[in-house]
């Protein structure tokens, strides 16, 4: 700077000679310096602008100049593509065409293709099936032969004794035969006269009533009219005879085309009642359970018992009081809260009632477990229906032996109806009831919003093999809780309940029954064929529950001289044979029995309110119109619904059997089974008669006659009915596959004269190199399976049979029994003395038929 500031020695200023610059004239030639320096820079810069706009300038004539030719580009491919989507669109309406008409060719080849497939099937299936029987007769006729002729050559000495003894024994034949005619003629003729004289008492009554009125209105008529001649008073009379006339034939005309329309009417308008006042709850926003139902019978008739159990009285103040123990005791101790689903395992007492509405006030789901069910299918069934605790009877702590790890792994709570416990790890529940309060908890934790949320769960046996949880919902107990009201039962009758309380017959029909009524219960541990009416009789019995091996049962003990002295007037059951049903009302006099079909899962259900011998309900237009079923041809040899050309089923005619299919809308769910969409969708049936329609299916042969009466015929599929038990074959088939001498097996059920349902009879194939071994057998079934489920019979077999589209072989399995003259593979029977299975001989099948041998 000092350079910059200082003056050349050439430059001296003329002001003074030697005299150096001021500052201030320095400063300026310094700012002069810096501005000539800044016009030098911005000239440069202005001289780089102009550079860069005439850049700029070319760079967009560049690009307008590209965007043209793009343009132009673009605008030509567009035409190209244009022309080229036309053409593909004209191809492709071409190649529509022609597969529209390919396809209706095809729809035609297969249509005839199907034509003559099925007729082809049909002609091979007669074909295969005339040669089968041709087969059988063939080896029939040479067995016989040989029979025959053994015996006409060991027995010739002795035919003119034998003669004699055969005309005798025709003669006594004959008259027995006769008298049994006579007997069943005057039985039937009977029960139709009962029933004509209850169709003439009520028509009776209504006609009575209907006098009455018209008498009460004609009386009003004349006070209110006072003196009228005497001609208009004949006229009237004349025109009153001419209208009774013609009421007369109206109703004579009535009784003889429909003689049961009154008794439907009545029934009918209860039903519909019930249905009402239901609607009406859920209206008015009261939602009420059956646990709602017993809370204000308990406030209505506290000290009315409300339970009989071995002597010992339970009124429903008590249960009442001891429920509500039961539910401080879950909400305090067993941490139980709202929406928890809890299994039960108990037997028969009442206990089991108040731990089941102890549970229902807090707001808790109870899943009853079957008492016969062990190891693995008691584990199956707690686990499926999601339970976290289970609480379990005091005699039945031991069923637990097997499976105590299991759930103890899995953390589930276990509590025991006990003071004290073996197990370390299992609670007790009666020193802490005997702690809690009795006072009610919180109605709000039990309050429900919807009748269709579930409140119970109840397992039933089903083609799965092990046990299906059904879910129960709070609209299906209170349609089970009306039965008895419906039969007629009234709050003055005593209910005797011997099922167990796992069942929906007893739980839901019987205790909820007694509950709707405001009735007294006679709960029994088990059932017991000699106390039976001598319980009736202590107790004033009036209605009793039965299946129909119950019945059988009483009918098989020794008769008495007190058997018709009792007062029971109705039995609500279940599977009552037409035999059985005429030998028990002419027994034990005539008492009212109300058959029930339905099942725990169903949506559809029967009733028998007129009481025809051999039927298990009845349908008429009413009916109808509110619950929509129909029957399907089934072909019992595919084991299959009969479909038309359409893949639609076929209904019956009347009088025909078929399968029952019940329609699925709002007026009659289907809620399936817990734990598994799988199974609840098997159990339905799509596109039935239309498509998109869907139907439960019952697995049942029905058929209904002329007059609207539905009469069971058999089940279908893979479970059959033994000592009031549904028995699975596939559970009872994966169980004896575990034997380890045992390669295949084929489990069905086979009728045993004079015992209800079907017994258990397994086809096996043996393992190469090994055995049958029958006491190893009988102590697998002991262990593993309950005892409805043992097999009573076992056919060992070289090749199994099996169906057209692979499946094992049932229909002709079952069609040749057990007879072991019919059958000739070697036949074992169960022996629960020997425990074994033994060879069943000739004298041991005589024994079974004629009832000397217990299966």
């Amino acid at each position: 700077m000092a350079t910059a500031a200082a003056t050349p020695t050439g430059q001296r200023s003329t002001c003074g000679s030697g005299t150096p610059l001021s500052p201030t004239r320095i400063t300026r030639l310094q700012e002069k310096h810096q501005l000539r320096d800044l016009n030098d820079r911005l000239a440069v810069y202005i001289d780089k602008v102009r550079s860069l706009e005439s850049e700029n300038e070319v760079l967009h004539l560049q690009i307008s100049e590209k965007e043209e030719v793009r343009s132009r580009e673009v605008g030509g491919l567009k035409a190209l593509y244009e022309t080229e989507l036309a053409d593909a669109r004209r191809s492709l309406d071409d190649s529509s065409k022609e597969r529209a008409w390919l396809q209706i060719e095809l729809g035609k080849i297969r249509s005839e293709h199907e034509q003559l497939l099925h007729s082809y099937n049909k002609r091979d299936q007669d074909a295969a099936g005339a040669q089968a029987r041709s087969q059988d007769l063939e080896a029939q006729l040479n067995s016989r032969e040989a029979t025959l002729a053994t015996a006409l050559s060991e027995k010739r000495g002795l035919e003119a004794a034998l003669a004699d003894l055969q005309e005798e024994l025709q003669e006594l034949d004959a008259g027995l035969t006769q008298a049994k005619k006579h007997l069943t003629d005057e039985m039937l003729l009977r029960i139709d006269l009962e029933n004509r004289c209850q169709s003439l008492t009520e028509d009776s009554d209504f006609r009575k009533s209907m006098h009455q009125e018209e008498v009460a209105k004609r009386t009003t008529t004349y006070r209110t009219t006072g003196g009228e001649e005497q001609g208009e008073e004949e006229e009237e009379e004349e025109e009153d005879n001419g209208v009774e006339a013609v009421e007369e034939d109206l109703f004579h005309q009535q009784r003889l085309c429909f003689p049961y329309f009154w008794r439907d009417v009545f029934f009918l308008l209860r039903v519909v009642r019930c249905g009402l006042r239901l609607e009406l709850s859920r209206l008015t926003g009261g939602v009420c359970t059956v646990l709602e139902r017993f809370e204000r019978q308990a406030r209505r008739v506290p000290d009315k018992p409300f339970v009989v159990f071995e002597g010992r009285v339970h009124t429903y103040r008590d249960v009442e009081r001891r429920s509500n123990r039961l539910a401080r005791v879950f909400l305090d101790r067993v941490q139980l809260r709202k929406g928890d689903c809890v299994a039960l395992l108990m037997s028969n007492e009442p206990d089991f009632l108040c731990v089941w509405f102890g549970l229902a006030k807090v707001g808790c789901s109870v899943a009853f477990l079957n008492t016969n069910i062990k190891s693995r299918s008691l584990l199956h069934c707690f686990n499926c229906c999601g339970a976290r605790t289970l609480i379990v009877g005091s005699d039945l702590v031991h069923c637990l032996d097997d499976i105590l790890g299991s759930l103890l792994e899995d953390n589930i709570q276990v509590w025991a109806m006990k003071s004290h416990s073996e197990h370390t790890q299992v609670h007790t529940l009666l020193d802490e009831i005997a702690a809690a309060s009795d006072q009610p908890v919180p109605a709000e934790l039990h309050a429900t919003t919807s009748l269709k949320s579930p409140t119970l769960y109840i397992f039933t046996s089903g083609t799965t093999g092990l046990p299906k949880a059904a879910v129960i919902t709070h609209l299906q107990s209170l349609k089970a809780a009306a039965g008895f009201w419906a039969f007629g039962a009234t709050e003055d009758d005593v209910v005797y309940i011997p099922l167990p309380l796992y069942h929906s017959a007893a739980s839901l029909i019987g205790i909820g029954g007694t509950i709707e009524l405001g009735a007294t219960c006679i709960l029994k541990k088990k059932f017991s064929a000699s106390q039976f009416w001598n319980d009736c009789r202590k107790h004033d019995v009036t209605v009793f529950q039965y299946i129909g091996e119950l019945c059988r049962y009483l009918c098989n003990q020794p008769k008495t001289e007190v058997d018709r002295v009792h007062k029971v007037r109705m039995g609500v059951g279940n599977g009552m044979r037409q035999d059985i049903w005429r030998e028990f009302q002419s027994r034990f006099g005539n008492i009212k029995m109300c058959e029930v079909y339905g099942s725990t899962e169903g949506n559809l259900c029967f009733m028998n309110h007129i009481g025809k011998i051999g039927t298990v309900g009845r349908s008429n237009f009413f009916y109808r119109l509110l619950f929509k079923y129909d029957l399907v041809k089934y072909d019992m040899e595919k084991d299959e619904p009969v479909k038309d050309q359409h893949g639609f089923c076929q209904r019956v005619e009347k009088g025909e059997t078929g399968l029952l299919l019940s329609k699925v809308g709002a007026m009659s769910p289907f809620f399936g089974y817990a734990g598994s969409k799988q199974l609840t969708e098997k159990k339905l049936m799509r596109n039935v008669f239309v498509k998109g329609d869907a139907y439960f299916n019952t697995g049942d042969l029905m058929a209904e006659d002329q007059q609207g009466f539905i009469c069971f015929r058999d089940r279908v599929g893979d479970t059959f009915r033994w000592k009031g038990e549904n028995v699975a074959t596939t559970e009872v088939t994966e169980t004896l596959g575990l034997v380890d001498f045992m390669q295949e097996v084929n489990v069905y059920g086979v009728e045993v004269p004079g015992q209800e349902g079907r017994a258990g009879m397994a086809a096996v194939i043996l393992r190469p190199g090994l055995s049958f071994d029958g006491k190893k057998l009988f102590e697998h079934v002991m262990r593993d399976l309950p005892a409805y489920a043992h097999p009573r019979f076992i056919r060992l077999q070289e090749i199994m049979e099996m169906t057209s589209t692979f499946k094992q072989q049932k229909f002709h399995l079952v069609q040749r029994g057990f007879n072991p003259s019919a059958v000739s593979d070697p036949l074992y029977v169960l022996d629960y003395e020997q425990k074994n299975y033994i060879p069943l001989t000739d004298s041991i099948y005589q024994s079974i038929l004629a009832g000397e041998r217990k299966l």
